[in-house]
């Protein structure tokens, strides 16, 4: 400031003993481009004061640098997931530890997957590691790490669509048809890959269920909770969105009178329709909570099903299975086999695999037989979703107009195209994957085979996409004081 005053009172003087005018305008030009340099570097140590640096060890000795950003009183990662204060190494560790990127994800032609990686005791995959591995592959994600592939689903399941709801002591909780399901439904997060397919995130809190609740009219809708969505005990999710950014093509929907059947998937809406159900029906705020040092499932729909299906809902109460094999519903108990701590360090490598054992004409006629199944279940799918069209359209709902539903119709019909190529794309990353292994003269642990698809529903019956897979049977991160095990009440 003294420089200054000095520089404007000495051109002051020059214009009275008759200098140029506008000397001293150009004197405090001078000056603001020699002060443009501090202004720049007092902008940065604003912008330093907003953000955070932590680095994060890996096991090989490197570290990777996390950048947080302030957000009110709590920080923001670089995956968009929220800490309502400055986050600790070992919190940061589970979505950054071992990732040697964490701004972008890539193609897996370009993943930097590690040829080996070594998973220390207590990690949240080693939970898991063994259980999963026959029913499936442990993929790199460059978001992610590692995260867990299941195979021999069809390209067009999606979570917790094989099973059925029970209301327990614990909320309402999923009892799944598959044999890695006492895991995968009841721990970590689901994400949908374009290469993979959908993924799990393994995680080491167990709850009835992880999933997003919509509801509205006489329809209960559900969707796989995405890793971003990272609960805390005290807090609740740590994410400002109550829909967490949930796609349409996510969730499941079905009839209030038919949430409690033991096969929910005879029941669940074409896929198509989602696109208009979420925007009839409303997300459910605050459904998990922590009761008794538990989580809960608390949805308040009850009453909604006991009007819809005239009958009351049975309850359960949750017990610890002992084993694997003690895990499932007697009587009106449902036992539940929860997660154990691993003893040892394992070690993940690039590729696990087996000798071939079919040949490379075998794999061609079998990506064909799956081709053409996944057409004719496109087509069939296609006519069902246009004869329930005719029929909205011969019995209008109340306070809908012709012109409106003809647009939601058009609105189904582009979802139901949207959702062809979404798994015409995927099988064919499978059966490129497939090819290539077959060059190589080797196959994954248990290879992903699409299984042949029939049809089970009629059109006025709505089933998941009117699509069953053949042979198909019918029956983070918190600081929870019980992490693993819920407390017996």
């Amino acid at each position: 400031m003294k420089l200054f005053q000095l520089f404007y009172y000495r051109s002051y003087k020059l214009n009275e003993k008759g200098e140029v005018m506008n000397k001293r305008i150009i004197i405090l030009i001078f000056l603001l481009i020699c002060l443009c340099p501090l202004n720049s570097i007092f902008a940065e140590d604003a912008q330093n004061q907003d953000t955070v640096v932590v680095n994060i060890p890996n096991s090989n000795g490197s570290f990777v640098p996390v950048r947080l950003t302030k957000h009110g009183s709590g920080y923001v990662g670089p995956q968009g997931e929220y800490y309502s204060e400055n986050p600790t190494v070992e919190q940061l560790e589970v979505l950054y530890g071992n990732n040697p990127s964490v701004a972008q994800i890539s193609s897996p032609a370009q993943s930097n997957q590690p040829a080996q990686s070594p998973i220390n005791a207590g990690s949240r995959v080693t939970y898991f590691y063994e259980s999963l591995r026959p029913y499936g592959e442990w993929v790199w994600n460059n978001n992610y790490g590692w995260v867990w592939s299941p195979t021999n689903v069809p390209v067009n399941w999606r979570p917790y669509t094989e099973g059925h709801w029970v209301y327990t002591n614990y909320g309402w909780t999923w009892v799944s048809d598959q044999p890695w399901g006492w895991a995968c439904f009841h721990y970590g997060r689901w994400f949908y890959d374009d290469y993979h397919g959908w993924l799990w995130y393994p995680d080491t809190v167990w709850a009835p269920a992880w999933v997003a609740w919509r509801t509205g009219g006489d329809f209960i809708g559900w969707a796989p909770l995405p890793p971003r969505a990272v609960w805390r005990v005290g807090i609740g999710f740590e994410f400002n969105k109550l829909d967490f950014d949930i796609s349409w093509h996510a969730y499941s929907f079905c009839h209030a009178r038919d949430f409690t059947d033991n096969d929910i998937s005879r029941h669940i809406e074409m896929h198509a329709r989602n696109v208009t159900l979420v925007k009839t029906t409303i997300i459910v705020n605050n459904n998990i909570k922590i009761i008794n040092n538990n989580v809960v499932n608390e949805v308040p729909f009850q009453s909604m099903i006991v009007k819809s299906a005239g009958r009351p809902i049975q309850q359960f109460t949750i017990t610890k299975a002992q084993s694997l094999e003690q895990h499932g519903i007697t009587g009106n108990q449902l036992r539940v086999f929860y997660a154990e701590k691993p003893a040892k360090t394992i070690q993940i490598a690039t590729a696990e695999s087996k000798v071939l054992k079919f040949n490379p004409d075998e794999l061609t006629k079998k990506h064909a037989l799956e081709a053409q199944a996944l057409e004719k279940t496109h087509t069939e799918r296609q006519r069902l979703l246009e004869v329930q069209h005719v029929k909205e359209m011969n019995t209008l709902p109340v306070g809908v107009t012709k012109e409106q539903l003809s647009q939601q119709h058009k609105a189904e019909l582009a979802a139901h195209q949207e959702q062809v190529k979404r798994e015409q794309n995927l099988m064919k990353n499978r059966h490129a994957r497939e090819e290539k292994l077959v060059a190589a003269s080797i196959v994954p642990t248990q290879p992903h085979i699409v299984s042949p698809m029939i049809q089970t529903k009629s059109a006025s019956a709505g089933g998941e996409d009117g699509v069953r897979n053949e042979g198909q049977s019918k029956n983070n991160r918190p600081e929870a004081a019980n992490k693993f095990t819920p407390r017996e009440n």
